[in-house]
């Protein structure tokens, strides 16, 4: 709709976009002074600039079914690039484009009226990346590295040290691992600085338990796997950073299998609030264990006490506080509040809630 959705649309940058394609040039590149020439939406658009002077775009013959520009002048001179730059705009003037059916060619082709996006100064060297190893698994696996530039040389390095650990990240095969390693590496270009240093931890998660989720987490908030819940690696404030497992408007429900009966006497789950994202804590979380899988009986019930009406995140482990039971299935389910409230700019939207790693103890 035209007044778009308040508090999810990039702070308004969605719309920024749109209104300069729609007056026909466009920021590719947002670090450059170069707009690159488009296709006008409108048949005049005037720009009162902020130190006084006056822009003017204007295309003739503007229709649906002719979007493309035949020829082009700037300030009545003759205008053959596919670029205009903010100093141009700035200075004021007109801008006046003459629109075709068909594809001209011959318009801005030569290769300087092309817009340049390259950065050919203080030019950095990237860091290398990991293209293969999960940085959580279950017996062992295969790391390997990688970098952009097939010319840059990689120096790595492993804590514990590489002679207890087989192979080599840069082969193949890569690095074999069957426990925690924190893995360091940097690049180094010819005439060029070296990268700064890239660190990846991968850790092993112990065989004596498994996870099955009875709902569906949001696949672009699944923190990396099922096991997301189990893996050891605890969320922060920031939801964006991979390792928080997200439910949009639908309970969590999850059930931890231990490898045998276990005394138990706490289980918590952590769970993250940003209402400015939409996500809320659970309104509450029950924990029920038992020794089959199959009954189960509840140990604790936590409400939430929250007030939602901060705009800072908040993270809050909801818990059954001290028990003393013998289990092998420990069952966590996290009621969603379903919509956000009447007071939220997205009332009556699906909510979240955002949760990660069942503990016991």
């Amino acid at each position: 709709q035209p007044d778009g959705r308040c508090g999810n649309e990039d702070c308004g940058q969605m719309s920024a976009w749109y209104v300069m394609s729609a007056m026909g040039f466009y920021p590719v590149a947002p670090g450059s002074n170069m707009y690159v020439i488009g296709s006008p939406l409108f048949d005049e658009v005037r720009i009162h600039l902020e130190n006084g002077n006056e822009f003017l775009i204007r295309a003739r013959n503007n229709r649906h079914d002719a979007p493309y520009i035949r020829k082009a002048t700037f300030n009545n001179e003759p205008f053959d690039r596919a670029y205009i730059t903010h100093e141009e705009i700035m200075q004021g003037g007109a801008l006046r484009f003459l629109m075709s059916k068909r594809p001209d060619h011959t318009f801005a082709s030569a290769p300087e009226a092309r817009p340049v996006s390259a950065i050919t100064e203080h030019l950095i060297t990237p860091v290398p990346f990991v293209a293969q190893g999960a940085q959580v698994f279950f017996d062992d696996q295969h790391i390997r590295l990688a970098h952009p530039d097939p010319a840059a040389i990689i120096t790595w390095n492993t804590e514990p040290e590489q002679d207890s650990i087989a192979g080599d990240p840069l082969s193949p095969k890569g690095l074999f691992t069957d426990r925690n390693i924190l893995l360091t590496a940097l690049a180094q270009i010819t005439g060029r600085e070296e990268s700064h240093p890239m660190m990846a931890s991968f850790f092993k998660i112990p065989e004596n338990r498994s996870i099955t989720l009875h709902t569906e987490y949001a696949p672009q908030y699944a923190a990396g796997s099922d096991h997301a819940l189990i893996d050891y690696l605890r969320g922060g404030t920031d939801f964006r950073t991979g390792r928080w497992q997200g439910y949009h408007q639908v309970d969590l429900d999850a059930v931890v299998e231990l490898e045998e009966v276990t005394d138990i006497r706490k289980i918590s789950i952590g769970f993250l609030q940003d209402q400015n994202s939409w996500i809320f804590m659970p309104t509450k979380v029950e924990f029920q264990v038992s020794l089959d899988g199959l009954q189960f009986i509840t140990v604790g019930v936590e409400e939430n006490t929250l007030t939602d009406r901060t705009d800072k995140p908040v993270l809050h482990d909801f818990s059954t506080g001290p028990i003393r039971q013998r289990a092998r299935f420990v069952r966590v389910v996290a009621t969603n509040r379903g919509v956000c409230p009447p007071w939220h700019p997205g009332a009556g939207e699906k909510a979240w809630i955002f949760a990660d790693e069942i503990v016991i103890e």
